[in-house]
């Protein structure tokens, strides 16, 4: 074809027809036996790449086919950029690239979202691993993950300042200094959305809260005081009007409302910061004649659960959180051998939840409520026990086919049951179920525990056989509620769940999904959970059946991780066992906001191994799991 006769067009109807590319038609030999070659080669006289370079006839052929007459610049500098063999880039060089505000906000934002997504499913691991590391480089034990709590970076950091700004902090400047206020107006603006209120910025960095009070109107606070009667990530009280709540944060001060608010609703003797009755321990508020005392914990000085971590250590007194626990847990049991009723109040609580605060103490003064603690409580609700005998750590009651271990979670780093107990009792008919001090003390998973240990002793009265039963398929709403009531490890998401109705009242849930631990091929039953008290005779075997009817697959493997803590696995009569693994490895304790032990993260096995052998991490007797599987012929 003569090239002189050619143009764009026609070479795109031959290199891509209908639009679509066809890469063995760009190639030299083709492009030259159809007379395409010196025409595309000759197109443009100012390629960015040189006539003997490989990749020349790319760019023409590039530039044709996105119609680019002149070679494209950077976006920073406006320099021309040079083809990359398979396109134009944005940018000239590395430099353009690192320095464009775009690119750097997208980097902010992508590692800020991974960041906050690492945070929220590791962060308590990362402080760890970060605390270690810093404590290891600069040879001293250190309580926080910050590197500003090492002094030489506090003292090299505050030179730097010096030398380059002429002041000894950031925050001396007037630019940071207008940067922290707008960072703080802009989180303020979305916190007038969460809490519905209106802020007008005064010129002195203060904030004039609008209707704030309905006795004082509106009200001026310091960016401090705003952040901590506000803010929702922060303390914020039901009533933030510093003059109807006057005595802010001082712990002294909540005190001396509590005993305000006793003395307007009892007569009696009240006695602050007495010291006669246990044994020289202080008990902030002690009604003698009611043998009632209260306890007013400091969120910094008694280490909050909320706040604090098992292995924070106070600054000021240099005791660790679980020490400290463990002194405010000896003193209650301490209390209750006296025959005092202690009870603690905490300050975060008390800030946010005044009213329902004091309600409670009204109702413990009353006779409303007559609070036990965990141990005492348990014993109580197991009726008869056969044998009892006491390790410090544990409490043991033993039935002729049940041995209940209670665990004290604040002996966890003196020692634990040794192996050889633990296989030995794994080994006897007799079953063995371990309750543990942090989660009975949350009466959702109590009342579930002792559902579990009357099924256990054959205490279950309300029995219902599955024939009788209705199976229906759920939505999440229903499972999600049945779970969080019935079920000891609350709800999880699943690709299916089965219900049993009788008499229209929801009495059992049968779950399965993905096998999360193994191969993900396989399918795990998620939860098998029973109405508290009540047993339902063949329910999960009426359940099995329907799915193995209406959804398994032949050559499907079923898999059951049996919770060997609280059941038994005999209803897995038609699984195969495969294996039990050891329970030393299934916990540890690590404790989150919430103050709950953590479950071992597959994904840090070896790191977490590692901190055992180091003696950071204590781990928690447990029977772990049986696993169980049935493939589907």
């Amino acid at each position: 074809m003569d090239s002189m006769k050619l143009n764009d067009k026609i070479v795109l109807d031959y290199i891509a027809p209908n639009g679509k590319l066809i890469a063995q038609r760009c190639s030299a030999y083709a492009l030259k036996n159809h007379n395409f070659y010196d025409y595309i080669i000759n197109r443009y006289n100012n390629n960015t790449l040189s006539f003997e370079d490989t990749h020349y006839l790319k760019e023409c052929l590039y530039r044709i086919i996105n119609n680019i007459e002149n070679p494209p610049v950077c976006k920073l500098c406006g320099n021309i950029v040079k083809f990359s063999y398979t396109k134009y880039p944005t940018y000239c060089s590395r430099y353009c690239s690192n320095h464009d505000e775009d690119v750097l906000k997208k980097i902010s934002e992508s590692c800020s979202k991974s960041l906050k997504e690492a945070y929220k499913m590791d962060g308590d691991g990362i402080k760890l691993k970060r605390l270690n590391t810093l404590s290891s480089k600069y040879g001293t034990k250190l309580t926080s993950s910050s590197p500003f709590s090492v002094k030489e970076i506090q003292e090299l950091s505050q030179k730097i300042v010096e030398e380059k700004y002429g002041v000894k902090n950031a925050f001396q400047m007037e630019k940071c200094r207008k940067k922290n206020i707008e960072t703080s107006r802009n989180k303020s603006i979305q916190l007038q959305k969460e809490r519905g209120i209106e802020i007008e910025y005064l010129d002195n960095g203060n904030y004039l809260v609008k209707n704030c009070c309905p006795i004082h109107g509106d009200l001026e606070y310091t960016q401090t005081d705003f952040n901590n009667r506000f803010r929702i990530d922060r303390y914020h009280v039901s009533n933030p009007c510093y003059l109807c709540n006057p005595f802010g944060y001082h712990i002294s001060g909540q005190q001396k409302n509590i005993v305000n608010y006793i003395k307007s609703i009892y007569s009696g003797d009240i006695i602050e910061n007495d010291k006669s009755v246990l044994d020289g321990l202080e008990i902030d508020i002690y009604l003698p004649e009611l043998k009632i005392g209260f306890e007013f914990n400091g969120d910094y000085w008694h280490m909050n659960p909320l706040l604090y971590r098992y292995d924070d250590e106070n600054s000021s007194s240099h005791i660790k959180a679980i020490e400290q626990w463990g002194k405010d847990r000896n003193k209650i049991l301490l209390a209750n051998e006296k025959g005092v009723k202690l009870y603690h109040i905490w300050e975060y609580y008390f800030l946010n939840y005044k009213d329902l605060q004091l309600d409670f103490i009204s109702n413990i003064i009353l006779g409303n409520i007559d609070y036990e603690h965990p141990l005492l409580k348990l014993k109580k609700s197991l009726d008869k026990i056969d044998t009892t005998y006491e390790l410090k750590e544990y409490m043991i009651f033993e039935y002729e086919n049940v041995r209940i271990v209670y665990v004290d979670g604040f002996y966890f780093n003196k020692k634990s049951i040794p192996n050889s107990v633990l296989n030995g009792w794994k080994s006897e008919t007799k079953r063995t179920i371990f309750v543990y001090d942090y989660e009975i003390t949350d009466e959702r998973k109590f009342e579930v525990i002792l559902s579990d240990i009357k099924y256990a002793l054959g205490k279950i009265d309300n029995r219902i056989y599955a024939r009788k039963c209705l199976l229906k398929e759920l939505n999440n709403k229903d499972v999600r509620k049945f779970l969080e009531d019935n079920s000891l490890f609350g709800y999880r998401s699943a690709s299916i769940t089965f219900g049993l109705y009788y008499e229209n009242e929801l009495v059992m849930i049968y779950s399965l999904g993905n096998n999360f631990y193994g191969r993900k091929k396989d399918t795990e039953i998620i939860r098998v959970c029973t109405k508290k008290n009540t047993q339902v005779i063949g329910g999960s075997s009426k359940c099995l059946n329907y799915y193995i009817k209406n959804y398994a697959k032949s050559g499907e493997t079923i898999i059951f991780y049996v919770d060997a803590i609280h059941h038994s696995g005999s209803s897995m009569t038609d699984f195969e066992f495969v294996k039990h693994e050891n329970g030393f490895m299934n916990y540890y304790v690590s404790f989150d906001k919430l103050g709950k032990a953590f479950n071992r993260t597959p994904s840090r096995n070896k790191e977490v191994k590692e901190l055992i052998k180091k003696g950071e991490l204590v781990l928690i007797p447990t029977y772990g799991v049986d696993v169980y599987k049935k493939i589907i012929k």
